[in-house]
C-alpha cells in the first residue's frame, strides 16, 4: 500500500472541500439569491451560465495558491488555518466598511 504524505493528504482534502463548498455556494437559494448569484458568477469564468469542471479546478487552484504562503506548491495545515483566518478578517472588515480601497463595505448587509 502506498502512503501519501500528510501534507499532500491535507492539501487534497482542502482542495476537495473548496470544490464542494464552491459548488454548494453556486446553487441558487430562495432565501439569499443575490449572495449565491455573486458566488456563481465568480465561478463561471466564461459567463456561459454553467460551471464545468475546468472552471471549478481553476477556482480551486487559485484558492490553494492564495493559501500557499511559502509558494512551494503545497498547503500545510498551518497555512490553511492562517489563510482561513485572514479571509474571515477581510470579510469582517468589508462588512463593517473597512475593506480595501475600492471595495467599500456593505454596512452589515
Amino acid at each position: 500500500m502506498t502512503r501519501i504524505p500528510r501534507t499532500r493528504t491535507l492539501a487534497l482534502l482542502f482542495a476537495g472541500s473548496l470544490a464542494a463548498t464552491s459548488l454548494a455556494a453556486a446553487q441558487p437559494s430562495a432565501d439569499k439569491p443575490g449572495r449565491h448569484g455573486k458566488r456563481f458568477d465568480k465561478l463561471d469564468a466564461n459567463k456561459d451560465g454553467a460551471v464545468p469542471l475546468e472552471e471549478m479546478k481553476a477556482a480551486t487552484r487559485a484558492r490553494i495558491a492564495g493559501a500557499d504562503s511559502t509558494s512551494d506548491g503545497r498547503v500545510t495545515a498551518d497555512e490553511m488555518k492562517a489563510h482561513r483566518k485572514a479571509r474571515r478578517a477581510a470579510h469582517a472588515d468589508q462588512r463593517h466598511g473597512e475593506g480595501p480601497p475600492g471595495h467599500a463595505g456593505t454596512g452589515g448587509h
